[in-house]
């Protein structure tokens, strides 16, 4: 805005725009509209026609490669064709070769039965299988097989017991005193043989938590074969569960009588003669 009163130079206010410079104007305007509009219209057919050519592109290299595989697998087919027949015949000639006898047929998977007590070394003439108590049900294999893991260690262990209180009475150790430690039972609770008794019992116990492991994957009691006898079948075993038996019953036999009369294993044998 002007100040009234305010007086201007003519230099200073902009020169008015001539018919030539408004007309160069609408013509700019004008045609910066049209470009704007040319360039919008004509983005759908560009989208077109690049899609044509894509289309096109694709459609020529499917043809090219059917035309591959219809001209250079014809001689494949022959030969895949020619090697087939080869190995039909070869096959149904060695068919022909085997006899019908050689041929095993495959037989079904049998069921598993269940554990059966009966049916273990043991079990034998006249008792057969003894469990009058039923401490060992039909079926129940993890608690058969703990039994009889028990069974012969107690076994062994009073075979070498029922041996041992008739040898002391006439082989005894010269040293540390043992030779003047009385026999049978009394050894075990007097000293210096009582010395010597913990130091067996120490000694089994290692032998067995380090060495004598059982085998959940064996017989129980089987520890392999050291010796080297080659005598572990189904007869031994049963000779060895039997005498392990009456070796239970004899030490406890010879204990008892000794508790009772005072006699050791040698002067029981003495009686009895």
């Amino acid at each position: 805005m002007i100040a009234p009163g305010v007086a201007i130079p003519v230099s200073s206010l902009p020169a008015p725009r001539t018919a030539v410079q408004n007309t160069r104007c609408s013509a700019g305007q004008s045609g910066a509209a049209y470009g704007i509009a040319m360039g919008a219209l004509s983005l759908p057919a560009l989208k077109l026609i690049s899609r044509q050519r894509r289309n096109t592109l694709h459609s020529r290299i499917h043809v090219s490669r059917q035309a591959q595989k219809t001209e250079a697998p014809e001689v494949d087919d022959k030969d895949e064709a020619t090697d087939e027949t080869e190995e039909l015949q070869a096959s149904e000639e060695q068919e022909e070769q085997v006899p019908e006898e050689s041929i095993q047929k495959v037989k079904p998977r049998q069921r598993r039965m269940p554990f059966d007590p009966t049916a273990e070394p043991g079990a034998m003439a006249p008792l057969g299988y003894f469990d009058p108590l039923g401490f060992c049900p039909s079926g129940d294999e993890g608690k058969f097989k703990q039994l009889r893991a028990a069974e012969l260690k107690h076994g062994r262990v009073a075979m070498l017991a029922s041996v041992g209180l008739v040898a002391q009475c006439y082989i005894r150790l010269p040293f540390l005193g043992l030779k003047e430690s009385p026999a049978g039972y009394k050894a075990a609770l007097l000293v210096p043989s009582l010395w010597m008794f913990g130091l067996v019992v120490i000694a089994s116990m290692l032998v067995e938590w380090l060495f004598w492991k059982e085998d959940p994957w064996k017989e129980p009691g089987n520890f392999g074969d050291p010796l080297g006898l080659g005598m572990y079948d189904r007869d031994m075993r049963n000779k060895e569960l039997n005498n392990g038996r009456f070796a239970m019953f004899a030490t406890s036999g010879i204990l008892a009588a000794e508790l009772l009369t005072g006699k050791t294993a040698d002067e029981q044998l003495a009686s009895l003669i």
